[in-house]
């Protein structure tokens, strides 16, 4: 049943599915339920190009053939082939691309025009795409090819890039931090000493204190 939930036009879809998946459920079958539940309302081009592509295969086919003769067309032209067989196999491939989309437009209107052409020629350009055109699930028009993939061929690659200069290093500013560094551990360290010999003297203090208290508290109590 999920397979003719695509068939159902996009603004009755999620209360279709939501159906389906109830009726699943009630018969037991959770799993069956869960996946038609998680199925996406596809957008209004790609539920025109899931129609082509059930009830029209052979517009398809066409496409995905013309594409497949691009490319071989330019491989030809590499070897030496004649420029005309490209010019006509690319013509040849703009003609399915462009029956393939008038009969989806005429299904979702032209403001849709733009998707369902890219979404074919990206059929024409990619197996992949060709793939998932074929199985009539589309949820979302596809990306357009890049220029490189209409022609049949694959984009230059970018040169590497180089890689930065190291950092100069500023030679008198490392030579002032470092003798900032030392006059801070110098610092550190005197502070440090200071501290210990302040430390004895106040110890030395206490005991002085004490003996004193003891002194007084003897002589207050003879």
């Amino acid at each position: 049943m999920d397979e003719q939930l695509f068939r159902v036009p996009p603004a009755e879809f999620i209360a279709a599915r939501d159906a389906e998946a109830k009726r699943l459920r009630a018969e037991g079958d959770k799993e069956g339920a869960a996946a038609v539940k998680a199925l996406r309302r596809p957008t209004v081009g790609a539920w025109a190009v899931n129609q082509v592509a059930r009830d029209h295969p052979e517009l398809v086919d066409a496409v995905v053939d013309a594409g497949a003769r691009v490319v071989d067309a330019q491989t030809i032209l590499l070897s030496g082939g004649d420029p005309a067989d490209l010019r006509a196999a690319t013509a040849a491939r703009r003609e399915a691309v462009g029956a393939a989309s008038r009969a989806a437009v005429a299904l979702a209107g032209p403001a849709y025009r733009d998707g369902i052409t890219a979404t074919f020629d990206a059929a024409a350009a990619d197996e992949d795409a060709a793939a998932a055109v074929r199985t009539g699930r589309l949820t979302r028009e596809l990306d357009p090819p890049s220029s490189f993939a209409l022609l049949g061929v694959a984009p230059p690659e970018a040169p590497p890039s180089p890689s930065p200069p190291p950092p100069k290093i500023d030679e008198a500013a490392l030579a002032t931090a470092r003798q900032r560094l030392d006059e801070a551990r110098a610092a550190a360290h005197d502070a440090v000493r200071r501290a210990q010999e302040a430390a004895s003297q106040a110890e030395a203090a206490r005991a002085v204190v004490a003996d004193a208290e003891a002194e007084v508290e003897r002589l207050s109590h003879p």
